[in-house]
């Protein structure tokens, strides 16, 4: 006698059974329904058993398929499958999967479904559409019985609702969008591809150079002194001071080129992680950091996402001039501007796609798959022109382990576009002002003067109470032309 447990169920069998292997792959497909049919029973046997508690079964594959036959048979799941869309029943199902706070769903999920016993319907649903698309429903019991054909059904389903998908998530989307963004999508994309440089992609595969290392005290001794050569108010120095006692800088060292550093709200305290590697780059980043909880301290959240970045961007700039003036070397300049566009591209990167697809239905109306490849072809083409852009480019790909084949990139774009509209809904294009904000912080370095600073110290203390076009009019400065 053997005994296997299958989830929560035990089966009970002789060993040399024919038939009890096929059982168990039709229970693992079906658990869901099977566990729905049965109850509250735990334990199936194919031993015969006086216990009420065991399910006795003497033609295990008669009772199991019968089970799902007369569910798939069934007038009223029929129906259901018939009028429900398959972009519905994807949306649905990437809502699940991806557990999406309530607050921020495209489309409602019935409560009282639980997510086992959907996904078991949504491998139902596809399969039914499937085969019924190839006119082959006879296949169907043992696709669901057995999954065969399964990666073939997934991948036709999502190849034939990737689009379709799109462009009714799109027009979700576009319904939320106030006038300003309306008006300037164009500009914002724009923005956003031209930080899609060969520089920034050269930058983004270089590792960074080692810098002049720095001991925890002599970082400390340094940010006082950067706080005095800004000429900070009194407040800012207490804000630092407290930070220390009570112990909430945390410094981690780290091996790697991406700085993981941030400022975050851990059980309702307001703190700052720095990521050092021991070098005047820590410095950089507590100067950084440092701005992020200046705008943020007693307040209820992390700062107006508009112009959150700009004082941090500002100021770590100021900061490695302090550092050249000081003594240090010059590469501490070039490091900065470097780790920028760093970071620029790897946000472009993630939602230069989403926005290029935004603007695109804006323009052009619901988007088309041929019209996708033909673009990206031609976008390839013309980097692959020149040897470097090419190189660079290519490795770019390798370095992520991805294809730079058309329809692969197109298809991941699209992808990518869906399960991120599904999972953060309209906050998914708050990024584009991280690069306004970068792009404005720019502007300001062009004429940078003691007045500049002053203002920028006072917009870092009332940053919550600010929004970009004020900050434009402090600084008589312009980034989005129609803001």
């Amino acid at each position: 006698m053997v005994k296997e447990k299958i989830n929560d169920i035990e089966i009970i069998y002789d060993e040399g059974s024919n038939e009890i292997e096929k059982f168990k792959i039709i229970l693992k497909n079906n658990y869901a329904l099977i566990k729905k049919k049965i109850g509250d029973i735990k334990v199936i046997s194919f031993i015969k058993c006086e216990d009420e508690k065991v399910l006795y079964l003497e033609k295990l594959l008669d009772y199991i398929n019968n089970i799902i036959k007369e569910f798939l048979e069934n007038d009223n799941i029929i129906l259901s499958f018939e009028n429900t869309s398959l972009e519905e029943m994807y949306i649905n199902f990437l809502t699940r999967k991806l557990d999406v706070k309530e607050d921020k769903r495209i489309i409602n999920i019935n409560p009282y479904i639980s997510n086992e016993f959907f996904y078991q319907l949504f491998y139902y649903f596809i399969g039914y559409h499937y085969y019924k698309e190839k006119n082959d429903m006879n296949s169907y019991l043992d696709y669901v019985k057995y999954h065969n054909n399964f990666n073939e059904v997934i991948d036709w389903f999502v190849n034939k609702v990737r689009f379709s998908t799109s462009n009714i998530l799109l027009g979700e989307l576009i319904s939320y969008f106030d006038g300003t963004f309306m008006d300037n999508i164009d500009e914002i994309t724009n923005l956003l591809n031209n930080e899609l440089t060969k520089e920034n992609i050269n930058n983004a595969i270089t590792s960074r150079k080692k810098l002049e290392p720095i001991t925890r005290r002599e970082l400390d001794y340094l940010f006082i002194k950067f706080l005095d050569y800004i000429k900070a108010p009194g407040s800012w120095y207490k804000l630092y001071n407290n930070l220390k006692i009570n112990k909430n800088i945390i410094y981690t060292k780290t091996n790697q080129d991406i700085d993981k550093s941030q400022c975050f709200v851990d059980n309702g305290v307001l703190k700052i992680l720095i990521d050092s590697d021991d070098s005047v780059r820590g410095l950089i980043s507590l100067v950084h950091e440092f701005m992020h909880y200046v705008s943020s301290v007693d307040k209820s959240t992390l700062g107006n996402y508009a112009i959150l970045e700009i004082p941090s961007i500002f100021f770590e700039r100021l900061c490695a001039a302090f550092l050249v003036d000081n003594g240090y070397s010059k590469e501490i300049i070039n490091d900065i501007l470097k780790t920028r566009k760093g970071c620029n591209l790897l946000l472009c990167m993630k939602i230069g796609g989403i926005y290029n697809i935004i603007n695109k239905y804006i323009k052009n109306g619901p988007i088309n798959e041929n019209d996708e490849l033909m673009s990206i072809e031609r976008r390839i083409n013309t980097l692959m022109q020149d040897k470097k852009t090419k190189d660079a480019f290519i490795n770019m790909y390798k370095k992520a382990n991805l294809t730079y084949d058309a329809k692969d990139i197109v298809y991941r774009n699209y992808d990518y576009f869906i399960r991120s509209i599904t999972e953060n809904g309209t906050s998914v294009v708050l990024g584009y002002q991280y690069i306004i904000g970068y792009l404005l912080t720019e502007k300001l370095f062009d004429n940078i003067d003691d007045d500049m600073i002053k203002k920028m110290i006072n917009v870092t203390d009332n940053l919550k109470k600010m929004t970009l076009q004020d900050l434009e009019d402090i600084f008589k400065v312009k980034v989005l032309n129609k803001l």
